[in-house]
């Protein structure tokens, strides 16, 4: 029978592993590093290196993250080396410009970053994602929910103490003695069931309930809900255009071209005036609104410190057209407004339209129901606790359902104004 030596791998992670973790998975900087060096000889762009990092520097590691708790030090390591690609490709040591921030650049793409990512948190995602398939606790054996005070053996253990079987509610004067007032609302807005089911383990960050290490990733990073900045930046990466085009608007509207203005901030005192004018300090919205000299040929000036080549000059604009041209060879898109109209049912049938509008502590659901001669038979209108959009038009759409029960209507469709509740 064969040994296995200390150091052995599978599948590209270490079989075993030492008192020094950060020895142990050394090995993912060192090959990242490796990598890294062959690209650094190309003269890559900085849509090419964006892509370059996301397919494979922060692929390299995924398989190990998945299955490893990875050292801090180590995941850190790989987002410096990876930082310093993207901001010096040249050199692998040595002091560099980092126009923005790490933490900037690992912001999902609608939020202003460029959906790099951290690996510490993609390897607590990863991780995650094992829990959930194995959610081992529920099924111990001889596993009892117990109350936190022992002594007290009237508490309810199940969720189920807590409902009136026979009205479908909530037990209002067992919730008011056991919760506060801001867990009674919260269970209170909780729609119970019609019918008796199993419980089973959502995860509340995805619609359908499903795991998914993407929005893991995002309760790491502690992203938030909505984009709080003026730029709406999902028009740049929808253009339909190439993609070192919209790499280039991107770097515009987060600031970090190297201008004049912003050099002189990084480094020191150096003249801030415009090459091209001499009249304006050299700032993006100088170079590209306000200088009176064409844009197209302000790295001619700035980078090659000659004459203008108008022969040059035009080639590469021509260039640059043909390549936009190139990109917009797609199927013709026709945008047209969709204008909503309401039709009339087949003969025999009742339509019901239902709608949820959501308030502060609660949402009114709403249900009118027309014949196929369009002519209003019925609405009806409540209150409900919930305040969760989709949870509102479900329970719209549920309410129709039991409406038509009691009408005797036979045939019924029902529509509304939400996808999801409709799934």
């Amino acid at each position: 029978m064969k040994s296995l030596k200390n150091d052995a791998m599978y599948l590209g992670s270490p079989m075993f592993t030492s008192s020094s973790s950060i020895k142990d998975f050394k090995y993912l900087q060192d090959k990242l590093e490796s990598r890294l060096l062959g690209w650094r000889s190309k003269c890559l762009s900085w849509a090419g290196r964006c892509t370059m990092i996301k397919s494979v520097a922060q692929a390299l590691p995924t398989y190990t993250m998945s299955t490893f708790e990875v050292p801090k030090k180590i995941c850190e390591n790989l987002d410096a080396v990876t930082r310093r690609f993207w901001w010096n490709p040249k050199t692998p040591s040595g002091r560099f410009l980092a126009w923005k921030s790490w933490d900037a650049l690992c912001l999902p793409k609608k939020d202003g970053g460029l959906g790099f990512r951290k690996n510490k948190n993609f390897n607590k995602a990863l991780l995650a994602k094992l829990a959930w398939m194995d959610p081992w606790i529920p099924w111990l054996q001889d596993f009892k929910a117990r109350p936190k005070n022992d002594n007290d053996q009237q508490f309810p253990i199940m969720v189920s103490s807590l409902i009136d079987s026979n009205s479908h509610c909530w037990k209002q004067e067992l919730l008011e003695q056991l919760f506060d007032s801001t867990t009674k609302e919260a269970i209170n807005k909780i729609t119970i069931p019609l019918r008796p089911r199993n419980d089973k383990i959502v995860w509340l960050l995805e619609k359908n309930g499903l795991f998914s290490v993407k929005s893991a990733y995002n309760l790491c990073q502690n992203l938030p809900n909505t984009n709080q900045n003026a730029v709406e930046w999902s028009k740049i990466w929808k253009l339909k255009a190439h993609e070192r085009s919209k790499m280039f608007l991107w770097r515009i509207a987060a600031n970090v071209l190297p201008t004049k203005d912003l050099l002189a901030e990084r480094v020191g005192n150096m003249d801030t005036l415009c090459n091209l004018c001499n009249e304006e300090v050299e700032t993006c919205l100088h170079l590209f609104f306000k200088c009176n000299v064409a844009r197209a040929i302000w790295n001619q000036i700035t980078h090659n410190g000659g004459e203008i080549n108008l022969i040059s000059t035009i080639k590469g604009i021509e260039a640059r057209v043909q390549e936009f041209l190139l990109s917009q060879e797609l199927p013709p898109q026709h945008i047209h407004m969709d204008v909503t109209k309401w039709s009339t049912p087949p003969p025999n049938v009742v339509k019901l339209n239902v709608d949820a509008a959501i308030l502060r502590n609660h949402s009114t659901l709403a249900v009118i129901a027309r014949n196929d001669k369009g002519e209003v038979l019925k609405a009806w209108a409540k209150q409900s606790k919930c305040c969760d959009p989709l949870q509102a038009e479900t329970s719209a759409v549920l309410w129709a359902l039991q409406l038509a029960a009691s009408e005797s209507f036979m045939h019924i469709i029902i529509e509304g104004d939400a996808k999801e509740g409709s799934k």
